[in-house]
């Protein structure tokens, strides 16, 4: 599964810029990485998501 900043907000609320923000923070993390336009969770992201 992948995300953009525009289908979060539409889905979820806040502005785009909010969850940039929010998702730059979790690339820094090492939970997602930049697919394009896209994000995806890495290996670590799914760890703790399952």
């Amino acid at each position: 599964m992948s995300a953009a900043t525009s289908d979060l907000a539409r889905e979820y609320g806040e502005s785009q810029p909010t969850w940039t923000r929010e998702l730059q923070a979790l690339e820094e993390a090492g939970l997602i990485r930049k697919d394009g336009q896209k994000r995806r969770l890495t290996a670590m992201g799914r760890s703790f998501v399952s």
